[in-house]
């Protein structure tokens, strides 16, 4: 790590591990940068993705880790490094702390509003940047409807149908991979958006399907979303529950969706206060969980 940091001018007085490294690089803080190491060349396209998307992103507004160096000599170590400007926080799925999160998830949905809007060209002469879409919701009802009731089955079955009628929306860009440890925040709220080496175009709807459901109406507000996003991302919210139903969630980490709780967050949805229009996509409630 220190000669890297020396091969690009940086003081190496200072390294300390990442408490949220994750499967693609090593990661280590070293004062007011953090210096990743790719670690499995299964994900070297998604680095070299990433370096290509931050900037743009960047220029359009959006709160994003700025990006000082792409190293591709594989000279020090064998894999990629990038050195990302090191910002405050800590990852929302990993934060124990009482959050305000409306403040989190308002903030939030201002800025896809804003990369949905504001990215609409990123110069990709090899073509890396893929077109994205929504998981198969057929496939995770299938692979785990052994663990849900016959009612719990026949209500997805349901809700299923309905909404996969509705087609997907237009071509615009997408993070792809928006969940909780991609969420950067501090003790004042939202930070950053973090990784995105799996950001493509597809429809808006991407952005949202890993975010607990419970807070679609306000991730979404800032889009003034039409019937048909809504029930996209209804779909896509389903689709994901469906793949933790009924496992238990951990609970030291309060503010990771996963497990049974994304579940019961779609659920919520029925016990809000709505508009007409998320009513009439939401359609009759699930049945209680045993």
């Amino acid at each position: 790590m220190l000669a890297i940091l020396r091969k690009h001018g940086f003081p190496g007085k200072s390294i300390e591990a990442s408490d949220y490294e994750g499967a693609a690089n090593h990661v280590r803080m070293a004062g007011e940068v953090c210096v990743r190491v790719l670690r499995d060349e299964a994900f070297a396209a998604d680095v070299e993705r990433e370096a290509l998307i931050v900037p743009s992103v960047r220029r359009a507004g959006i709160s994003a880790p700025e990006l000082l160096v792409f190293d591709a000599d594989r000279d020090i170590v064998p894999g990629l490094v990038t050195i990302y400007r090191r910002l405050p926080g800590e990852p929302l799925a990993a934060s124990r702390q009482t959050l305000n999160l409306p403040e989190i998830y308002s903030a939030l949905g201002e800025q896809i509003a804003l990369w949905t809007h504001k990215v609409t060209y990123i110069e990709d002469p090899l073509g890396v940047i893929p077109n994205v879409g929504l998981g198969d919701v057929g496939g995770s009802y299938e692979r785990n409807a052994e663990r849900m009731s016959d009612a719990e089955r026949k209500w997805v079955t349901a809700m299923s149908r309905r909404l996969e009628t509705v087609p997907p929306g237009p071509r615009l860009f997408a993070h792809n991979d928006l969940h909780g440890h991609n969420i950067l925040i501090d003790e004042a709220g939202f930070v950053a958006t973090l990784d995105w080496g799996a950001a493509g175009w597809g429809e808006a709807a991407v952005n949202f399907h890993c975010l607990p459901a419970a807070w679609l109406p306000t991730l979404l507000a800032p889009l003034k979303p039409s019937r048909d996003l809504i029930a996209r991302c209804l779909y896509g919210a389903l689709g994901y529950a469906l793949n933790d139903i009924h496992r238990p969630a951990d609970p030291s980490t309060p503010n990771r969706n996963h497990g049974h709780r994304r579940w019961e967050s779609l659920s919520s949805l029925y016990r809000q206060n709505l508009p007409e229009v998320w009513r009439d996509c939401l359609g009759d409630p699930p049945p209680l969980s045993a």
